[in-house]
């Protein structure tokens, strides 16, 4: 022993100043003179693989082994490990001797084989060993084994499979427990065999073990006779730097093969870059499927992990964990760090004999958590442990048969190992006569678990022993990479790839020959290239088109011939060139364009291969040294002649040298004709021909003649004409108008459409509408409509055809028409029958009316601008002036702007305001007067479309407009025009406007001939198709899609309402009856003039009165409460306040006359004036008394308006304006809130309402009493209304004297006490003057007729004794004592003799329509309203005004003193913006009759007695 160390030692010392080969050499020979001292000692056994390159857990197995050796001789090992796994059958003790080597290849040649010679020789300074454990790399294993042939020890392998080490020719000592890669192979072509792969891709790493692997594979499909089904591509072995450019350029000749089958066989060092590499190149998707071998593994801590491998790839590996594996995990699991690298270990292992240092390894350390579980352990590992086994058992039976340790080696060994037969951890171990190990192969396939997780699973086993590839489980198919799972390959990858074909004999995927396509797929075909196209490469997915300037002729073809000169190939895929056009050539081969002739020149022949032959083609002409386009309006014959115009076209010379043009469009075809160019016909001049020549006249064939003597004469008789159409117009409109009849109303009306007719025909004419006969010259005669002066030869009178001179007449027509009139006016004067200025002033404004389309047409038609040829744009009716260019086209714009403003722009501004004041003035009475001069513009329409006379006249402007506006847009002309009159047509059947059924119906036809007429004349318009597609299209679209829209709509709008109810009141009336039923009607007629809101009266809704909570709480925006005496006492007008009050509706207050605000104690008593029942009622609707004493203390609280009831109609008019502006309610059109109407009456002098105008119509009633004044207030504007008659109430003596000498009829409302009222007697007595002048002074010449009316169920009719009594006494009262008695009595039996027709103030609108309309007819002399008024202005001249003087002094009137409106408008806005200025005016002003009175002030004697009568 000493000696062997010495040697070592010195063996091991480093060289000092020796040259390396000396060094060398001593170190040889010492080692060989130790080597027998060495051996002689100790069995030896070296274990070694790529620890320190491939994984660490070698190392850890190669311990494992030796733990569980010593456990055969060491107790305390087996109290921590448990029993030997492998069972040594009667243990030698000389077996102790046996020691244990490690050593690492690093997977590099160099360092394997370095490391073998060490163990061989003892370089290492230890016992040379006699049995070597190793290795994994074939490319390794190969030399060391060949070196162990040499030294004659044995080897055994646990990780070489090359098929070319079971050659024992060349490797005579080499053995292996793993099985061979020729197994393998078997299990590959097995699994070709099983599924039926037509061609699969071996790659493969060019070293030994890929190499010899696939070639075992190869000679399975030359066995079979089917080598054709496998191909290969070799990938560079690179242990070192991994060049990745090689690997792609290997992937992609992959790719090109035709098979989506790759088996990959490498090992572990080599596939992890070249997994990297194959996910770059698309090749671990979903279009292949891999196989790998038992080498494949993805190592540690890699960039490319497991996970990164997709699901359905598969593995074979040889089966290497039997029964006894579960011993060995036991035994791993007890292992920790430091049993494997601690220091006792590293020393005893002699690990630092390593030739790469285990801390420069490039896997991660040892630790702890390596034997946490079995997961580290790699398929090698079991095969390694039984490796050394193998010595072990052999070197035992060698000594039981009496050898001696240093025997044990050389053949002797190695024949023990060939027979060695035991039980180890990876199954049963044995050899066959090559030293290989027979054993089955697993299928693993990587298969998705639960959680996203992916475990290779065993899915079927290879037996060497059948040859076959059985599935474990053939209820659970293969996942495939594809992603499907199947017991055979999806139809995906056993299709061919794009660029192959299935070859029909072999069945194998061929690349594309050349002059075909193979798109790939199951049974995959190739197809022949289509004529025009080519392909020139084998293996193309598509044909490629030949480019340009090529063609292919024929099919499959695999290249493309070039275009010969004079013909072309301007597209790509071409089978056949194409011939030059004319005008163009081609000069060259392969052209793909022609060249032009240029300068607009064409050839006479296609297929010209020079420039020589190019000409001017037609419709071209030659204008210098080159061809121009013939322009729009020209016509150009083929040569070199100059263009000629077309009819309806001008050419104007600008450069008759070159030729240069510029093209006008004429008035129509006969003016322009088909001439030489810049050439008129005959008496025309000018651009476009626009004029006759001076002393010309127009003639129809488009020529202009000489003007003769007598072609001024139609100009003369024209004015002639009109002026005799307006002297019989005047006298006409002053025809009495009781002798027109219906009949003629009819004839008028109709006349007057007519009118309008034919002046839209004139707008037609505008149009872009090619018209033709008959229709053409029908149209032609209407041009007197519009003001067209050609018809009277006006040329032949101005001398000269000026357009800016015609124009300026055509703008003085209407008031030279005009000038006639007044002229006719003044004539009349002379006459017995002069007219009045109303008849002149209505006659002028049906002239306006009627006219009023071409007036408005007329001072358009400078702006009607069409384009011309040329670009620039020209006058529609004058297309020699250049639009906005001319000095004449200005100065007609300036005059139609001045037209403009003089004409359409005044008359509807007029007319306008004219129709929204119409019924204010109507209301007002002071405006009916006015409204007569307006006859033209209202009478010839029924009363309630009064305003159809503005719709006409915006109607007729806009049929003026469109030709103008659309002058441009002819597409849209027709269909805006129709639309015009479509809707004119609706509105007119909906509204039916005209006086009489005759008139409507006519008007309705018309508009319908007219529309029809558009329609038929469509297919005239002369438009461009295809520019006004787009618009027409677009137009069609909206007009398609507005029924659609508008029916979403509306059922969008409902089932909004639905969910959101409208308000439907913006004002509910909340009043009493009996003390303001009358007023509330009043109130309701008056807010109808400024706001278009919904008033509520209980009167009008009476089919509601159940609902009116629910109206008052969800359908009310403000509630309007008439404070009258007893209306907080109501029992339903205390619900609806509290209503409005617990929900928040808006309440405004109105004080009216007589009531005052209710104190604290009487709100909290308000309850004890209605009966248990009434409150029952109304605690059945949720209304509590609580309630209602919080909603009345509420409505104290807040600021409220003042009515004064006898105040007049300003003083009304100024309360409604505030509750419609405190309401925040819209406002009606023309309704001036807080600003004075000039048609509304007003307080004048001692209080009385003054009015300029002259009413008719008086009524009257008891006047003191305020329900019976609103009642009639109430009658005075509903038969105004419905009679157009100036209505007026009265309500003193003093009144009556001012307006009865021009009224015709007095109606008196009957109510309770009108008999006793001394203001109603003293009117009376003023009424009945004059039917017995004996009784005054001052007789009157107008007799008023009496109608009566009973407004009142109250009212009784007096008794005999009560007319004996008042004509014996009167009414007891101051001058109205027994000296009236007996007239007082006589005008009462004449009143009372008169049938009095009902009347219910407080009964619904339609009711009070209806009895109003009844009573109406009692005013006969209005049957005709417009002849009444005639006859009532007739006798206004010869009325006799009464003497108010004598007349007052006669009854002992007096003055009242004078009352200031706005006096009450001001204290109204006080009193609202003030609410603590209300409590302390308990006693404000009240007006009644004309005189301020205090509440609770006394009334005169004379007053009062007549009161406590009553």
């Amino acid at each position: 022993v000493q000696a062997q160390s010495s040697c070592v030692l010195d063996a091991q010392r480093p060289p000092l100043g020796v040259v390396s080969k000396m060094w060398r050499t001593w170190r040889l020979t010492a080692l060989a003179l130790c080597l027998p001292l060495a051996t002689a000692e100790e069995w030896a056994m070296g274990i070694y693989g790529p620890i320190t390159s491939v994984s660490n857990t070698f190392l850890a197995t190669a311990v494992a082994f030796d733990i569980d050796f010593q456990k055969n001789f060491n107790a305390s090992l087996v109290a921590r490990f448990g029993p030997p796994i492998v069972k040594i059958p009667s243990i030698h003790p000389k077996l102790a001797s046996i020691s244990v080597r490690i050593g690492t290849s690093n997977s590099e040649s160099s360092v394997g084989v370095s490391t073998a010679l060490d163990f061989f020789l003892g370089l290492d300074g230890e016992t040379p060993i006699s049995g070597l454990v190793g290795g994994y790399h074939s490319a390794i294993s190969m030399p060391i084994a060949s070196i162990a042939a040499t030294q004659k020890i044995t080897q055994v392998s646990w990780g070489s499979t090359s098929p070319a080490l079971s050659n024992k020719n060349v490797y005579p000592y080499f053995l292996r427990t793993i099985p061979p890669d020729s197994i393998q192979a078997l299990a590959f072509w097995s699994w070709m065999q099983t599924f039926n792969i037509s061609l699969a891709i071996c790659i493969y790493q060019e070293e030994p073990y890929g190499q010899g692997l696939f070639l075992a594979i190869a000679d399975n499909a030359k066995a079979a006779g089917q080598a054709h089904r496998l191909a290969s591509v070799g990938v560079k072995y690179m242990p070192g730097t991994y060049d990745e450019a090689n690997a792609v350029s290997s992937l992609k000749v992959v790719k090109t093969l035709g098979s989506k089958f790759l088996q990959l066989i490498m090992t572990k060092d080599q596939v992890t870059p070249f997994f990297t590499v194959m996910q770059d190149e698309g090749l671990l998707s979903t279009q292949w499927q891999i196989v790998c071998s038992e080498g494949v593994a993805v190592l540690e801590n890699a960039p490319f992990r497991f996970e990164d491998l997709p699901v359905g790839l598969m593995q074979f590996r040889p089966v290497s964990r039997a029964a006894k594996f579960a011993e060995f995990k036991q035994l791993w699991t007890n292992l920790t760090a430091d049993d494997i690298i601690g220091p006792a270990a590293l020393a005893h292992y002699k690990v630092n004999n390593f030739r790469v240092r285990l801390q420069d390894s490039k896997v991660p350390n040892i630790k702890d958590d390596f034997f946490v579980d079995e997961s580290k352990i790699h398929l090698e590992e079991p095969f390694l442990f039984d490796s050394a086994y193998c010595f072990v058992l052999a070197v035992n039976t060698l000594l039981n048969e009496g050898k001696q340790l240093s025997e044990i080696k050389d053949e002797i060994l190695l024949d023990q190992v060939k027979a060695s037969n035991f039980e180890g951890i990876s199954g049963k171990v044995s050899f066959n006569p090559d030293g290989d190990r027979l054993a089955e192969y697993e299928l693993m396939n990587i298969q998705p678990m639960a959680r996203g997780r992916r475990e290779l699973v065993l899915a079927a086993m290879f037996s060497s022993a059948t040859g076959e590839l059985t599935l474990l489980d053939a209820s659970k198919p293969l996942y495939w990479m594809t992603g499907d799972r199947s017991r055979s390959p999806p139809a995906a990858l056993v299709s061919c790839a794009p660029g192959f074909y299935e070859e029909e004999t072999t069945g194998l995927c061929k690349p594309c020959q050349k002059g075909f396509s193979c798109p790939g797929g199951i049974k995959g075909k190739q197809f022949p290239c289509a004529r025009g196209q080519y392909a020139d490469v084998p293996g193309s997915v598509n044909c490629t088109e030949c480019p340009k300037g090529h063609f292919a002729p024929d099919v499959a073809s695999a290249s493309c011939g070039k275009c010969l000169p004079g013909f072309f190939a301007s597209l790509p895929g071409q089978e056949n060139c194409g011939r030059c056009p004319k005008g163009s050539y081609s000069a060259a081969e392969a052209a793909h364009t022609c060249d032009d002739c240029g300068n607009g020149q064409v050839t006479l022949e296609s297929g010209s291969d020079s420039s020589a032959l190019c000409l001017c083609p037609e419709g071209t002409f030659m204008a210098g040294s080159a061809c121009k386009t013939c322009h729009e309006g020209l016509t150009c014959a083929a040569g070199l002649a100059p263009p000629k115009q077309v009819d309806g076209f001008f050419a104007e010379v600008l450069d008759a040298e070159f030729r240069d043009y510029r093209v006008w469009t004429c008035r129509n075809k006969l003016q322009c004709s088909s001439e030489e160019i810049g050439s008129c016909p005959s008496g025309r001049t000018g651009r476009a021909c626009n004029n006759c020549m001076d002393h010309y006249k127009p003639k129809d064939d488009g020529r202009c003649e000489p003007c003769g003597d007598a072609d001024s004469l139609p100009a003369i008789l024209a004015g002639l004409v009109l002026f005799l159409i307006v002297m019989v117009g005047l006298a006409i409109v002053n025809t009495d108008l009781k002798q027109q009849s219906l009949s003629l109303l009819t004839v008028a009306l109709v006349a007057g459409q007519m009118c309008m007719v034919l002046q839209a025909f004139g707008s037609f004419r505008q149009l872009s509408i090619k018209w033709v006969e008959p229709i053409k010259g029908m149209l032609a005669l209407t041009s007197v409509f519009s003001f067209d002066l050609d018809f009277i030869n006006v040329s032949c009178v101005m001398v000269s055809d000026n357009p800016v001179t015609k124009f300026v007449i055509q703008l003085l027509a209407y008031p030279f028409m005009l000038a006639m009139i007044l002229a006719a006016w003044g004539i009349s004067k002379c006459t017995k029958k002069p007219q009045s200025f109303d008849h002149v002033f209505n006659l002028n404004g049906l002239l306006i009316f009627t006219l009023f389309i071409t007036l408005s047409l007329t001072v358009l038609l400078p702006f009607q601008c069409k384009a011309n040829p040329n670009g620039k744009g020209s006058m529609l009716s004058n297309p020699g002036l250049i639009c906005f260019e001319t000095d004449e086209h200005l100065a007609l714009v300036v005059l139609a702007c001045l037209g403009i403003f003089a004409y359409p722009l005044t008359i509807l501004t007029w007319l306008t305001y004219t129709t929204l004041k119409f019924p204010s003035r109507v209301a007002s009475g002071q405006g009916l007067q006015m409204v007569q001069r307006y006859r033209f513009l209202f009478n010839r329409f029924t009363t309630e479309s009064y305003y159809y006379g503005l719709v006409l006249l915006v109607r007729n402007l806009f049929i003026a407009l469109l030709p103008v506006l659309l002058v441009k847009a002819q597409a849209l002309q027709i269909v805006a025009m129709s639309a015009l009159l479509v809707t004119s047509s609706i509105l007119l059947a909906w509204r039916r406007p005209w006086r009489t059924f005759v008139a409507n119906l006519a008007d309705l036809a018309m508009t319908a001939f007219l529309i029809i007429l558009l329609v038929g004349a469509a297919p005239l318009i002369d438009i461009n198709i295809s520019e006004s597609e787009g618009v027409v299209g677009g137009l069609l679209f909206v007009i398609g899609l507005a029924p659609l829209v508008l029916g979403i709509g509306c059922v969008c709008y409902a089932l909004f309402r639905k969910f959101m109810p409208a308000i439907d009141f913006g004002i509910f009336l909340c009043h009493h009856k009996g003390g303001a039923g009358a007023l509330g009607r009043l109130l309701k007629i008056e807010l109808a003039k400024y706001t278009r809101t919904n008033v509520f009266l209980d009167s009008d809704q009476l089919e509601d009165l159940d609902l009116i909570f629910d109206t008052v709480r969800t359908g009310t925006k403000n509630v309007v409460i008439l404070l009258t005496s007893e209306v907080l006492k109501r029992m339903w007008c205390s619900g609806e306040i509290t209503t409005a009050h617990v929900n928040k509706v808006h309440i405004i207050p109105v004080i009216c006359d007589g009531f005052s605000l209710l104190t604290d104690d009487e709100i909290i008593h308000i309850p004890d004036v209605w009966t248990e029942q009434q409150k029952h009622v109304l605690a059945s609707f949720g209304i509590t008394m609580d309630a209602i004493k919080s909603a009345y203390f509420f409505v104290r609280s807040l600021p409220h308006l003042t009515l004064h009831r006898f105040g007049g109609p300003q003083v009304r008019a100024n309360v409604v304006k505030e509750i419609v502006t405190v309401g925040k309610l819209s406002t009606k059109v023309g309704a001036a809130l807080g600003v004075k109407d000039k048609a509304t009456t007003h307080l004048g002098k001692e209080g009385e309402d003054v009015q300029s105008a002259r009413p008719r119509i008086l009524v009257t009633g008891a006047v003191d009493d305020a329900e019976a004044l609103a009642a009639i207030q109430v009658f005075q504007q509903l038969c105004q209304a419905h009679m157009q008659v100036e209505t007026s109430e009265v309500t003193s003596a003093k009144q009556m004297i001012d307006r009865k000498p021009y009224a015709s009829y007095l109606v008196v409302l009957f109510t309770k006490g009108i008999l006793r009222d001394p203001d109603f007697a003293r009117m009376l007595l003023v009424a009945m003057d004059g039917m017995d002048s004996t009784n005054v002074n001052t007789p009157t010449s107008r007799v008023l007729e009496l109608v009566t009316v009973n407004a009142d169920t109250g009212f009784t009719f007096p008794s005999p004794e009560f007319l004996t009594d008042l004509a014996e006494n009167g009414l007891g009262l101051k001058n109205l004592g027994p000296e009236v008695g007996p007239q007082l009595a006589k005008s009462y039996r004449s009143l009372l003799s008169v049938l009095a027709l009902p009347m219910a103030p407080h009964g619904s609108a339609g009711l009070l329509q209806l009895q109003v309309s009844e009573i109406s007819r009692r005013f006969r002399r209005y049957k005709n309203a417009p002849e009444g008024l005639a006859q009532d202005k007739a006798a206004d001249e010869v009325a006799v005004p009464i003497d108010a003087a004598s007349m007052t002094h006669f009854l002992g009137l007096h003055s009242a003193p004078a009352v200031e409106e706005t006096a009450v408008e001001d204290t109204n806005q006080k009193i609202f913006t003030d609410a603590g200025a209300a409590e302390d005016n308990k006693k404000e002003e009240l007006v009644d009759g004309g005189v301020f009175r205090v509440p609770g002030g006394e009334d005169s004697a004379d007053e009062a007695a007549v009161r406590e009568e009553f």
